[in-house]
C-alpha cells in the first residue's frame, strides 16, 4: 500500500483556500484541480509499504506526536514549483507554523529512518498542493499565476495532530484514508522537546 505522513487541514480553511484558487480562473485552465478534501500538508511520503511495517511506523509516529506541542499554521503566498515560468505544482505556504512544520518534517523522517525509509535530501517546504500541472500553461496562464494573491491573513489552521494517510490512485483521482492519527501531546509542563 501506498503511504505517507500528513498534517491534516481544518474543513473551512480547505473550503476558503479552494474557493480563492478557483476564483482566480475564470476558465477551464491547464491543469487539474486537487479537491479540497484531500488538501493536507505532507510531512513525509512513503511510497509502497508492506502491511507489517505499518504497525512499527504508528509507534515511531506516536514516539514523534509526545514530543510535540500543538501549534497554527497560516497560509498566505501563492507559489509554483519549480517556478511560475515552468509549473509542475500550484500551492499555498504556510508561513507562520513553517518552523513548526519542517521540525515536526524531520523528527518524522528521522523516527522512520531505521525502518528503511531513508531521510529526504530536499530541504521541506511547508506548502498545500492546490493543482498538478500536466500541460505547460501558455504565456497568459504563466502571467495569471505572476498575478495570484497572497491569501487573507486569518487563514490559520491549528496543528494538534498528524497522520499515516493511505493513497490509492483510480482513475478519477487519489482517494485517501486514514490508517491512524497521532495527537500531539507535547513534552508536558517543565518538560523538553
Amino acid at each position: 500500500m501506498r503511504l505517507f505522513f500528513a498534517v491534516p487541514i481544518a474543513d473551512d480553511v480547505r473550503k476558503r483556500i479552494y474557493a480563492a484558487a478557483r476564483g482566480s480562473w475564470p476558465s477551464d485552465p491547464p491543469w487539474r484541480w486537487i479537491p479540497w478534501d484531500n488538501y493536507h500538508l505532507t510531512m513525509k511520503f512513503l511510497g509502497e509499504v508492506d502491511l507489517p511495517a505499518v504497525e512499527p511506523l504508528c509507534l515511531a509516529a506516536r514516539e514523534v506526536a509526545r514530543r510535540v506541542e500543538p501549534f497554527r499554521i497560516r497560509f498566505g503566498r501563492f507559489g509554483a514549483l519549480p517556478d511560475p515560468a515552468r509549473p509542475r505544482v500550484l500551492y499555498y505556504e504556510a508561513e507562520e507554523g513553517a518552523p513548526e512544520l519542517s521540525r515536526l518534517s524531520e523528527l518524522v523522517s528521522r523516527a522512520v529512518e531505521p525502518l528503511g525509509f531513508p531521510v529526504e535530501k530536499r530541504p521541506f517546504l511547508a506548502h498545500l498542493t492546490l493543482a498538478r500541472v500536466k500541460i505547460p500553461p501558455g504565456p497568459r496562464d504563466r502571467e495569471r499565476l505572476r498575478l495570484v494573491p497572497p491569501l487573507p491573513g486569518d487563514t490559520v489552521s491549528p496543528v494538534d495532530r498528524f497522520e499515516l494517510v493511505k493513497s490509492t490512485l483510480e482513475r478519477s483521482g487519489a482517494v485517501y484514508d486514514t490508517i491512524e492519527r497521532f495527537p500531539l501531546a507535547g513534552p508536558g509542563p517543565g518538560g523538553r522537546s
